[in-house]
């Protein structure tokens, strides 16, 4: 009867070393094994939502008319286009009675793009450089009026300082991209 309860606590001793020596630790790499599988799944899901959204960007972009590329590329350009903008600027003041009497250009730029700031002389009459300012303002090259001065000159006409700001995307931002 003796030998019965020792072979009894010996095996439940083996029982506890087995379990405290193999079985814990085993349980401990299954549980790091399981969170290890939850943080993949947990990527795998921000892959997909991923995806699911360059999907859903890309059929938006698809949906975007040529036209409104067109027009988004005109108001900001993918260079400064100094000429553009003097043919824009001699346009305007043409349309509205104004003289331009100087243009000078200079050029910066930064991580989100390029600034081509200009400085001008036009000279006419209030009202001129009142729709020379509206259209301006409606034309689809993006631009900025920062300060503007005037004073009169001896015909009756003003002399109208502006300092303006067109902006574009830099080709080596745009290479950048790509």
């Amino acid at each position: 009867m003796m030998m019965r309860s020792y072979v009894g606590i010996g095996l439940i001793i083996l029982g506890l070393v087995v379990l405290f020596g193999f079985g814990i630790p085993k349980w401990n790499d299954t549980q790091a094994m399981r969170d290890e599988v939850n943080v993949l799944r947990a990527v795998k899901d921000d892959v997909d939502d991923a995806i699911q959204i360059h999907k859903d960007l890309t059929e938006r972009y698809s949906k975007i008319s040529r036209e409104s590329i067109d027009r988004l590329q005109k108001m900001i350009p993918p260079e400064a286009g100094r000429e553009q903008i003097i043919l824009i600027l001699r346009n305007i003041a043409t349309r509205n009675g104004m003289d331009i009497k100087e243009l000078s250009f200079s050029e910066s730029t930064q991580a989100s793009g390029g600034v081509l700031q200009q400085r001008l002389i036009v000279e006419g009459s209030y009202d001129g450089f009142q729709g020379f300012l509206r259209d301006v303002e409606k034309s689809l090259r993006l631009s900025n009026v920062e300060r503007i001065s005037f004073s009169s000159s001896e015909d009756g006409n003003f002399n109208f300082t502006l300092s303006l700001d067109s902006y574009f995307i830099d080709s080596e931002i745009i290479a950048k991209e790509q």
